[in-house]
């Protein structure tokens, strides 16, 4: 019987390598799975025209919207609610609802009723953080908005 050198050396380098292979991180959750469940209110709001400065909506807006909150379930439902200080104290604290989803890193909500499909293009999403863009075309500029978002 030949005694085989190269397998006495190569079966415990072979070890030695394998066991010192680092696990591959997990891949950061998706933005659909970062969304859901969670109530998001909107911290800052600003709109800029295609080579202007960008204005800050946010301060412009009453304290009865800023309070706003939009909530994300993992049904794809989606509420928008005047949260603690209402507008219209008449009026449903829910004002709108409707359907949601997200393709890429674009999120698409679908209000019940009449109003519009909204589109959104998501910057960036975290546990605690949510920003958005979407642009409108306007008769002198395509104007950009960014909303952003905390976690509540």
């Amino acid at each position: 019987m030949k005694f085989n050198y190269f397998l006495v050396l190569a079966l415990p380098l072979l070890l030695v390598f394998t066991a010192c292979q680092t696990k591959e991180e997990d891949p950061s959750p998706d933005v659909k799975t970062l969304l859901a469940n969670r109530t998001w209110r909107m911290t800052a709001y600003t709109a800029q025209a295609a080579n202007g400065d960008a204005v800050d909506l946010y301060a412009a807006l009453r304290s009865c919207d800023r309070d706003d909150t939009w909530r994300f379930a993992d049904n794809n439902y989606y509420e928008k609610d005047e949260n603690v200080v209402k507008c219209d104290t008449l009026a449903p604290a829910i004002y709108e609802t409707g359907a949601w989803n997200v393709l890429d890193k674009t999120l698409h909500l679908n209000p019940s009723g009449t109003s519009p499909d909204k589109t959104y293009t998501v910057q960036e999403i975290t546990p605690t953080t949510l920003r958005l863009q979407n642009e409108k075309i306007t008769q002198q500029a395509i104007v950009t908005f960014e909303l952003t978002f905390t976690s509540q």
